[in-house]
């Protein structure tokens, strides 16, 4: 299986509601081919077998912000 590594940053705005984070990180982890899911450095790290594309939308979905993807590598399992 390949699993990619995304660095997705969120519109959280000045001062992030850690309420709003935590339900988006919870979110995430519990979407079968989300193996892991966190918040670093401004952004949500997401490693994962499934679609940047789809990550981005649940993200957006789930946080009501605006969401795009900073970065990514893979790896081969």
């Amino acid at each position: 299986m390949v699993t990619s590594k995304l660095e997705v940053l969120v519109d959280f705005g000045d001062s992030p509601d850690q309420d709003l984070i935590t339900k988006t990180i919870t979110n995430l982890t519990s979407k079968e081919g989300v193996k892991q899911a966190k918040f670093q450095d401004g952004a949500i790290m997401v490693e994962t077998s499934l679609p940047s594309t789809e990550i981005l939308d649940y993200v957006t979905k789930t946080s009501g912000k605006r969401a795009v993807l900073q970065g990514f590598g893979g790896e081969n399992n």
